[in-house]
């Protein structure tokens, strides 16, 4: 996006200024399903339904998980570590 000259705003709120969003959480570092993005995708793929109690939704969870070797080869290629 930034390379397109474009922003991204996120909005995280609470009343609570103890409250634990996600950013502050994750401290910026991509995690599912309690495994690393460079967990083996059908691994990664099983964590998914399985953390979620086969809840998850299938698509979703088969797209992210193909799509994730490809979004951190461009992360990466962008310095973002």
């Amino acid at each position: 996006m930034a390379s397109r000259g474009l922003k991204v705003i996120v909005f995280e709120a609470s009343s609570n200024n103890f409250h634990f969003c996600n950013s502050r959480i994750s401290t910026g570092v991509l995690h599912v399903a309690f495994r690393t993005s460079e967990t083996e995708t059908v691994i990664l793929y099983s964590a998914i339904m399985e953390t979620g109690e086969n809840n998850a939704d299938p698509d979703l969870a088969g797209a992210f998980d193909q799509e994730i070797p490809e979004t951190l080869a461009l992360l990466r290629s962008m310095v973002a570590e």
